[in-house]
């Protein structure tokens, strides 16, 4: 029987330098969220992602 999908919203932190302190940031955020929602994935299970991401302040044009 096939499992059912499991959805689990984060808003990821702002982004912000090092690059690799940020990426931390955003694990943690990731994995605190599946603890909450009591989600367990295994190594042996497939994932999908859908990531959307909204800008504050989009570029409007680009000026050469």
């Amino acid at each position: 029987m096939a499992k059912q999908p499991l959805s689990l919203k984060v808003r990821p932190p702002r982004y912000e330098s090092p690059r690799n302190e940020w990426r931390k940031k955003l694990h943690a955020s990731i994995m605190s969220a599946l603890r909450d929602k009591g989600i367990e994935y295994t190594t042996d299970q497939k994932l999908e992602l859908r990531i959307t991401l909204y800008l504050e302040e989009p570029q409007r044009s680009i000026s050469r």
